[in-house]
Order: structure tokens, then C-alpha cells, then sequence
């Protein structure tokens, strides 16, 4: 999971035509009802808005492209100035997978587990190194400050466990918790990140991966935000 949104990291959608072409297709024509309804979501007949990260996007309804709106929107005249199609390939995915994948009345079972354990061939293989963990934990080594000033930038709320924990929304419904350990004489930096069991009545557990980049990166801890201009990746 986390090798996945890892090698996302710097990708503009569009960087790759065959996906850029491919969610697009899958969500022409879409029908916003079934989404709207279970992440309670305004709409119209153009458009299908959701907020995520505290960043207002919109899925073109007749095409599938998705739109955000951009920084500078407070000053611009003209409303369809406001918007940009140039998103990050895992904010992509996961807002794709959130409008696609989202059940009807979907549940969480209040019970916290790790996004490795989400994912199958992990739990399997035993195999639970993580490039996208290892690599926050080593950008956070010893700037627990810093961390928590971010965190607080971010939106986070306090969560009594590790070093510093944070519980942050992406959106309503979906909680992410992060827990950080610093390093010490023993034993280097450490990071796990929580979610709802039952996320899977949201989302394809591979685009929780993909959140949690954009956690990460939100958080200073990646290479690039999805607030700056998206890098170009030869």
C-alpha cells in the first residue's frame, strides 16, 4: 500500500494519459446520487462537490474530470478561473475512489487499526516495510515541534498516545489517527497511522494509502504539497 502512493508522489494525473483517460471514462456520465446521499454531498446538475483536506473539489458530472479549486480563488473575477484540473495523482485517486467505491450507508465499527493491516498480501507476506512510513518518521526525527506545529496548521486534534498523536478528517466521515514515536538510544523514529476498520465501506483500502500521502506531504513530511505547483517528474 505504501510503495503505491509512494511512487504517486509527485505525479500530476495527467502524467499518465492511459489513468488520466481511464477514471475519466469511468466516471463519464457519472450519477452523484449514491455518493452525495452517503457523504452527504451537495450537488447540481453539472457538478458533485466534496471538501477534502479543507480544499473544496468538484467532479464534473457530464465528463468525470475532476476540478479543484485553487488558492487563489478569493480574487479572481471570473468563477471558472477558480478551479484547475492539475491534481496530484493520489489526491486523484482517493477522491475517484471516495465518489466511486462509497457504500450505501456506510459503517464504522469504532475500532482502530493499522493501515498495514488493511492490506492483504501484507497480512499474508508478513512483509510490512513501508517507504512512505519510514520515510515521515526519518523527515521528523527529532522535530517533535515541528510536528506538532504542522498538525496544529493542519487541523489535527490531540490523541494522548506515543510521542505526539494527532486524529485528523480528510473529510466528516473519514478519520485518520498518526502516532509518532521519536527516536531514542534504542531505537529509531517511528510511525503508524490508524484507521476506522470499516474503511473499506468507503474507499478500495489501496486508496488509503493514498490519503495518507497526502497527509504526510500536507504535513511538510513529503516531497511536495498539494497546495504548491505540481512538480513535473521526467
Amino acid at each position: 500500500m505504501g510503495y503505491h502512493s509512494y511512487r504517486n508522489i509527485g505525479y500530476r494525473l495527467t502524467d499518465s494519459e492511459a489513468a488520466c483517460t481511464k477514471w475519466r471514462e469511468k466516471f463519464c456520465a457519472f450519477d452523484p446520487g449514491k455518493a452525495a446521499a452517503a457523504l452527504q454531498l451537495p450537488f447540481d446538475e453539472t457538478y458533485i462537490y466534496i471538501t477534502y483536506f479543507g480544499t473544496q473539489y468538484r467532479l464534473r458530472l457530464a465528463d468525470g474530470v475532476l476540478e479543484k479549486q485553487t488558492a487563489e480563488a478569493a480574487g479572481k473575477d471570473s468563477p471558472e478561473e477558480t478551479w484547475t484540473e492539475d491534481l496530484f495523482m493520489n489526491e486523484a485517486l482517493v477522491l475517484y475512489h471516495l465518489l466511486g467505491d462509497v457504500r450505501e450507508n456506510p459503517r464504522k465499527t469504532g475500532i482502530w487499526c493499522s493501515e498495514a493491516d488493511l492490506d492483504p498480501v501484507k497480512v499474508r507476506s508478513g512483509n510490512r516495510t513501508d517507504p512512505l512510513l519510514n520515510g515521515f518518521a526519518s523527515d521528523f526525527t527529532g522535530k517533535v515541534p515541528e510536528l506538532e506545529e504542522a498538525a496544529l496548521r493542519l487541523g489535527g486534534t490531540r490523541v494522548p498516545k506515543g510521542d505526539s498523536s494527532w486524529e485528523f478528517h480528510p473529510i466528516p466521515q473519514v478519520a485518520l489517527r498518526l502516532i509518532f514515536w521519536d527516536a531514542d538510544e534504542e531505537f529509531p523514529a517511528q510511525v503508524q497511522v490508524m484507521t476506522d476498520s470499516g474503511i473499506g465501506d468507503y474507499m478500495h483500502y489501496e486508496a488509503v494509502g493514498c490519503m495518507i500521502a497526502d497527509l504526510f506531504e500536507l504535513l511538510g513530511g513529503g516531497e511536495v504539497s498539494l497546495t504548491e505547483k505540481p512538480c513535473t517528474v521526467s
